[in-house]
């Protein structure tokens, strides 16, 4: 074999181990940039800054579309409550969910439109409560009460915000006790 077969056999040696090396750099970098934005996400969605909650919520699967449900699920529970939605209860959830940055276009707003416009099977509350009991045993327990606060409080604005006659009774009986089985899953 002649030096320079050697030599253009060396090079293709060398640009092909370089190849695979360049690949699997870019691979990480892209891994690398899509772990970034989720997390940006999740930090829109929650407010929650800190690097280390943020990978531990990316490592059980929790991405800014699942938290938003869980924020938003409840409150579908609460309007249908009484079987029926009306516009106020409708604004306030379209309220928490910008709040949660789920917006026009996005697969999360879609299926909340398609729960406003038809009452979700039980089946829906059912998987979130299984879901929060796991989120509460997995993630910080500061964490865990920031995000039990918000569903509290924006399930009781969806409750009140039918209102009741002059303001009393604002909040019905079969309201208060989808508010009362809320509390119970996230305690």
């Amino acid at each position: 074999m002649s030096s320079d077969a050697l030599r253009e056999r060396g090079r293709n040696l060398e640009e092909a181990f370089f190849a695979q090396k360049n690949k699997e750099l870019l691979h990480a970098f892209h891994e690398k940039l899509e772990a970034d934005e989720k997390r940006a996400a999740i930090t829109a969605a929650t407010g929650i800054c800190d690097e280390k909650t943020l990978d531990e919520l990316l490592a059980i699967g929790v991405d800014a579309q699942s938290l938003a449900a869980v924020t938003i699920i409840p409150l579908i529970r609460v309007a249908w409550a009484d079987r029926n939605i009306g516009p106020k209860e409708r604004d306030a959830i379209m309220a928490a969910a910008k709040d949660a940055c789920i917006s026009e276009g996005d697969a999360a707003y879609d299926l909340l439109k398609n729960w406003l416009d038809d009452r979700p099977h039980d089946n829906l509350f059912n998987a979130w409560v299984d879901y929060v009991s796991v989120l509460k045993e997995t993630v910080d327990a500061s964490i865990f009460s920031a995000l039990a606060s918000q569903v509290t409080k924006n399930s009781t604005a969806v409750a009140k915000a039918a209102g009741g006659l002059l303001g009393i009774g604002a909040i019905s009986a079969v309201e208060q006790k989808v508010l009362d089985e809320i509390a119970q899953a996230l305690s």
